[in-house]
């Protein structure tokens, strides 16, 4: 971590990298990490918390002398807090091989929180979804009026056609096999060209009946 003025997102995690770096010789033995932790502090006071960091264990991690660790230490300032500077402590807590225990602060200065932009604005979008809702809403409510002033005012005093279903008229087209000949007979002097046909053999049949009988007399 370096020492220039930082400015980190809040409400979102943020990843740090510390190296740890033995410097004392062989005879000092190796130093065993215990945890990191970190706070922000009220930048001008660093002595007043603001807030605490859940602090990480590194599971007894030994670097010996000469060497260097690197470990990972993620922490989430809260979303209230940002647009405002604060004091960043980061520590580490370690002991040498004679069990006595160090904390060394590895950063300690103050930096900048500042609000996390989204690529995707979650506000904009739901105006554009609205916007866009609004239109076709507009549109179809135009449609159904201007079908409505067409079928009036277009057809003017045209009286209204009646339905007449599907039945065809021609009799060609329907298949009549599977009718029973009775019905057919019954349909056919029912229609009106069946019963103009049975008054004119009952015209016939009583003219021809007149004129036998005068034949007769």
């Amino acid at each position: 971590i370096g020492r220039a003025q930082l400015a980190l997102p809040a409400a979102k995690p943020v990843d740090l990298l510390i190296a740890f770096t033995h410097l004392g010789g062989t005879q000092t033995g190796n130093f065993i990490l215990d945890g990191v932790d970190g706070s922000l502090r009220y930048p001008t006071d660093f002595s007043y918390y603001i807030q605490n960091f859940t602090g990480r264990s590194l599971s007894q991690q030994e670097v010996a002398p000469r060497t260097q660790a690197t470990v990972a230490f993620t922490f989430k300032a809260a979303a209230q807090l940002a647009s405002r500077p604060f004091g960043l402590t980061l520590r580490v807590h370690y002991r040498d091989a004679e069990a006595k225990r160090y904390t060394h602060t590895v950063y300690n200065d103050t930096i900048n929180l500042v609000e996390f932009e989204e690529a995707f604005d979650t506000e904009t979008a739901s105006l554009y979804i609205f916007c866009a809702c609004c239109v076709l809403l507009v549109l179809v409510f135009g449609y159904h009026g201007l079908t409505t002033y067409v079928f009036k005012h277009g057809r003017g005093g045209k009286g209204k056609g009646i339905e007449l279903g599907t039945v065809n008229s021609k009799m060609g087209d329907v298949d009549l096999e599977w009718i029973p000949q009775q019905h057919l007979l019954i349909a056919a002097r029912n229609s009106p060209s069946g019963r103009a046909a049975t008054r004119q053999r009952k015209n016939k049949t009583a003219s021809g009946d007149a004129t036998a009988s005068s034949d007769g007399e």
